[in-house]
């Protein structure tokens, strides 16, 4: 055996193209739950019946909207606080609806706060008469501001995956009967296009509606829609506008990056840098990982993440910046088991005839030659118990051994084994290879 041509250089290289083919199988939605389009339902004025009969009829769907409050009316304060205990948005529409609400941006918003307690404060503004104020006082202050229907400002209705061109002029089609009523035409419409639609409302008919008397919409209509929304749910994200920013910025900034992994494990981080004083930035993003496990149990940091497995990839949320997130095989304690069985089976070692201990428990391959795999264990070079075999080993994972033709190259090891990449694939390094 020529044990110096393991070097610590190798291993590092090995270690960065593991990260590497790690962080490619990694992806985050376009949308949360990796949706094809998002929708969010925006009502200004703060009017009572938003409490008393839209906000149910949103709850009944599971679904959350923005609803956005001007101060110096004195809304329901402590219904609208209930609104957020229940994960709707609660955003600011001004001190006084001026015509232009110019002076009022960062006022408006503390007033608010401290009206109203919710998990990421006032980041959303919507504007009075849709006057956009100063542009740079807004973005000081806000995640997003709002103006109505894009065409009515020479830009498009329905945004694309990225948002708006200018988060200070994000557009919101006008409903009632001084706007559209089509509310499922253009959801089916964001869908095609894999973008983001949003809804302005004030009133309803027929309803208590304080202030907002401005171009009343009949509120079974919003009911047909979240009940097609929801009937949808795999192609259609609902949330608040608020929220829907937050969700863009985050992924368009957001990076993964690979710690380590194994047949067994993946552990990697979620990581961005624009946490600014506006907000940190750590609304939970969609990820899936490529895998070939049928069992998985995931974590970030202590803490328990919802996840499944559908169609070869592991489905699951996490939060930028929150800490490092380990995914672990759920049938690796059983084999871990077995595996650690017959390791600790030294009396049988092949390596013992060269004047080497067999390795116990689970080891990391350092070498592979004629003779089987090598690993450490207390400083001292171990055999891999049965990886003498001139079997392919690899095989059992779903991958070829790499072929005898040349010398190989050690790119990554793990648990199983030695690996290198042949014709863009992995191929497990075998006895019957040679190392460079």
């Amino acid at each position: 055996m020529n044990f110096n041509k393991i070097s610590i250089t190798a291993v590092a290289v090995a270690m960065f193209a593991a990260g590497s083919a790690f962080a490619q199988s990694a992806e985050i939605g376009t949308w949360a739950g990796f949706r094809k389009a998002a929708v969010s339902f925006t009502f200004d004025d703060g009017a009572p019946s938003h409490v008393s009969d839209c906000a149910p009829v949103f709850d009944k769907y599971g679904y959350k909207a923005t609803f956005n409050l001007v101060y110096n009316w004195n809304p329901n304060w402590s219904g609208f606080q209930t609104l957020a205990n229940n994960g709707h948005e609660i955003a600011s529409h001004s001190n006084s609806h001026g015509n232009n609400m110019s002076g009022e941006e960062a006022s408006s918003k503390n007033n608010i706060n401290g009206k109203i307690k919710q998990k990421y404060g006032i980041i959303t503004v919507a504007y009075p008469n849709c006057n956009v104020p100063n542009e740079s006082a807004v973005l000081s202050n806000y995640i997003v501001g709002r103006i109505c229907n894009g065409s009515w400002q020479g830009q498009a209705d329905i945004m694309g995956k990225n948002g708006p061109s200018n988060w200070a002029k994000t557009p919101a089609i006008m409903t009632g009967n001084q706007g559209s009523n089509d509310f499922t035409g253009n959801m089916q419409k964001a869908v095609q296009s894999g973008g983001w639609v949003s809804f302005l409302t004030h009133g309803f008919d027929g309803k208590n509606n304080g202030y907002a008397t401005y171009s009343p919409t009949n509120l079974s209509l919003i009911d047909s829609a979240l009940k097609w929304a929801q009937q949808h749910d795999s192609d259609v994200w609902v949330a608040p506008m608020g929220y829907v920013a937050m969700y863009i910025k985050e992924r368009n900034a957001a990076k993964i990056e690979a710690s380590s992994s194994d047949s067994n494990s993946m552990v990697f981080e979620l990581k961005h840098s624009i946490a600014n004083n506006i907000s940190k930035f750590d609304y939970p993003l969609s990820i899936r990982v490529k895998s070939s496990w049928s069992k998985v149990e995931v974590t970030q940091g202590s803490t328990k993440l919802e996840s499944k497995i559908n169609g070869g990839y592991i489905y699951f949320d996490a939060v930028p910046n929150a800490g490092k997130i380990t995914l672990k095989n759920g049938d690796a304690s059983s084999n871990n088991n077995n595996s650690g069985n017959n390791n600790n089976n030294t009396g049988s070692c092949w390596s013992t005839a060269f004047g080497y201990p067999c390795c116990t428990g689970s080891t990391i391959v350092e070498y592979t030659d004629a003779s089987g795999q090598w690993g450490i264990q207390n400083n001292n070079w171990c055999g891999k118990p049965n990886s003498n075999s001139r079997n392919c080993w690899a095989s059992a994972l779903g991958y070829k051994c790499c072929s005898t033709g040349s010398c190989r190259t050690v790119q990554y090891s793990d648990f199983d084994g030695q690996w290198d990449i042949e014709n863009g694939q992995w191929c497990g390094i075998a006895t019957t290879n040679t190392l460079c």
